[in-house]
């Protein structure tokens, strides 16, 4: 589908070669109306009141110090229900080419360095966290720390995709974290429509800012299950600005 920031000059030039006798106090008017109505182009500064960057004052009220965000998410969010695919991306080549001594020699030699790294959990005035501590020794009855932390950057540098999944209780406390396979999770991003028009044609679309809403697994075994952005710590080292996934490197040696 075509930017909507074409579609009013090209009905303002269709308008001009097909009626000629339109004055162009008229043709000006609707190309206004069209720019200058709140239900008219998803992003115009007329859309809201837009906050005056360059006379900053600290005399306003939260409500008027809150930001609005413009900025539009460029990945296609119409099928989005069930989370996002990730383009690009196929799992089996990139467990084919980790299936080779370079590469495992690597992998090894990184997971045993970071696990037996020392580590704590400190507050804001540098002081240690006990029941964090304690929790991240032993995140679940089946697994210590190090265990965790091999399972789960292995997925990062495979896939760049790793997840610990964090168990609450009804009181709203973790009581354990395990990582879980970080590439069957699918990302459900933020969803809103936009009804307005172009120069008189009306419209109707979906918008989003980019917010993870949902991470739903896609597991093998063809269930699907959601969690809410809170119970799910999704790592990866190279995120990208036009995707809600990571960038697996490995996958450009198989061009080679």
């Amino acid at each position: 589908m075509p930017s909507t920031d074409y579609l009013p000059y090209r009905s303002a030039r269709h308008t001009v070669s097909n009626l000629d006798k339109v004055e162009s106090s008229v043709l000006a008017a609707a190309i206004l109306k069209a720019y200058g109505s709140p239900f008219g182009i998803l992003g115009n500064s007329s859309d809201y009141d837009t906050p005056n960057i360059k006379n900053k004052s600290d005399d306003i009220t939260p409500e008027e110090a809150e930001s609005v965000r413009r900025a539009i998410w460029p990945q296609s969010n119409w099928f989005n229900t069930l989370g996002m695919v990730r383009t690009g991306f196929t799992k089996s080549d990139n467990d084919e080419l980790a299936e080779n001594a370079y590469f495992a020699v690597a992998e090894k030699s990184i997971l045993d360095y970071i696990s037996t790294l020392n580590w704590t959990v400190v507050d804001k005035k540098q002081e240690p966290v006990d029941d964090a501590v304690d929790l991240l020794k032993r995140p679940n009855p089946q697994m210590y720390f190090d265990d965790m932390v091999k399972a789960s950057l292995r997925d990062v540098l495979r896939y760049d995709a790793g997840v610990l999944y964090k168990s609450f209780n009804r009181r709203g406390y973790v009581t354990e974290i395990k990582p879980f396979l970080g590439t069957e999770f699918w990302a459900e991003i933020d969803r809103q429509s936009w009804v307005g028009h172009t120069a008189g044609v009306p419209f109707t679309g979906w918008y989003s800012k980019g917010y993870v809403v949902h991470w739903w697994q896609r597991s093998r075994t063809g269930l699907y299950i959601s969690f809410v952005p809170d119970e799910v710590a999704y790592m990866k080292l190279y995120p990208q600005s036009d995707n809600v996934y990571g960038t697996d490197f490995i996958m450009r040696a198989k061009y080679q």
